[in-house]
């Protein structure tokens, strides 16, 4: 927009390049489940957005919640940086250091592992000598909404 009178270009894509940039995978499953079998979050309550506007929304927030609403794993910067965007209200982010870190005060669960050590985790290795601070059952949660393993899946690093 050129003044705060125009209207947005709602035909540009650039803001849903630049929201899709670096995505690694979308969600694994439709729905996230409780261990009770609840639905605690649904990633189809929001396809209505892929809809066009209707003329009872306002188009800028019907813009804003498509944007908000792309969910997955994405790179944010090749220098291990990292963020999981779409699982509830929050988005999570990843960060990986090349010399282990120090807990972060109020962090849920903070992580310590090497490479090798995450690739193990994500392969389906196990979670053998990771450091981990904070509260585990995080760590359950997030690995249930992941796929299973697939020792298969390439992993490129620079």
């Amino acid at each position: 927009m050129s003044t705060a009178d125009s209207a947005p270009d709602f035909a540009g894509r650039t803001d849903f390049e630049d929201a899709d940039r670096g995505l690694v995978a979308g969600p694994a499953h439709p729905r996230i489940t409780a261990e009770d079998g609840r639905v605690v979050w649904d990633f189809g309550a929001t396809a209505f957005l892929r809809e066009d506007c209707p003329d009872t929304a306002n188009p800028s927030l019907w813009r804003q919640s498509q944007l908000c609403a792309r969910a997955g794993l994405y790179e944010v910067t090749g220098g291990g940086v990292y963020q999981i965007r779409g699982f509830d209200l929050s988005n999570m982010t990843l960060i990986e250091g090349r010399h282990g870190g120090a807990p972060t005060g109020g962090a849920a669960l903070t992580l310590t592992l090497t490479e090798p050590q995450l690739l193990g985790a994500l392969t389906g290795r196990g979670l053998d000598g990771i450091d981990r601070t904070g509260d585990p059952a995080v760590l359950t949660t997030l690995m249930s909404v992941l796929d299973e393993p697939d020792p298969g899946f390439a992993i490129v690093t620079p």
